[in-house]
């Protein structure tokens, strides 16, 4: 009897745990990390509404700033590390110029945060720059990896 209990509670085990696992026939593709252009924009956005509210210029989108920032925040996405580049910023090419990353879950989660952050704040108010590029990708989870590159004009 209890060879057989064992045996049954095995079978059991093994089926429901075999339900779980996708067959190979079946097995959903590879899940990708995708740029989110309307998290950028929602991210831009609330930059330039707080940037508003303290009476500092607005910033305005750049190509290639927002180029640096989508392949930035895709690496991270894809499992890159959560850190600033080795290489520092060459897309400032020499002028000044700053980058806040962020990972949350929303826009606005990660917007509050580098908000609630001193030197991250500083780069987002800061009146000398201007130019922006909003990098944004979400990973399979859904989560959201920002990169704020700023600039300032020549």
């Amino acid at each position: 009897m209890r060879g057989t209990l064992r045996a049954g509670l095995t079978l059991v085990a093994t089926g429901l745990f075999a339900g779980l696992l996708p067959s190979a026939a079946s097995a959903a593709p590879a899940c990708k990390a995708t740029v989110s252009p309307a998290d950028e924009a929602v991210m831009t956005s609330l930059i330039n509404a707080q940037r508003r509210a303290e009476r500092v210029p607005k910033v305005v989108k750049q190509a290639e700033l927002l180029k640096q920032g989508r392949k930035k925040s895709l690496a991270m996405a894809r499992g890159a590390r959560f850190a600033h580049s080795r290489g520092g910023m060459a897309w400032a090419h020499g002028r000044a110029g700053a980058q806040n990353i962020a990972m949350a879950p929303s826009a606005g989660e990660a917007f509050q945060a580098m908000l609630n952050s001193p030197s991250h704040r500083a780069n987002m108010m800061a009146r000398e720059y201007r130019l922006t590029g909003v990098g944004a990708a979400r990973d399979c989870t859904g989560l959201i990896y920002f990169t704020v590159n700023l600039m300032a004009p020549k």
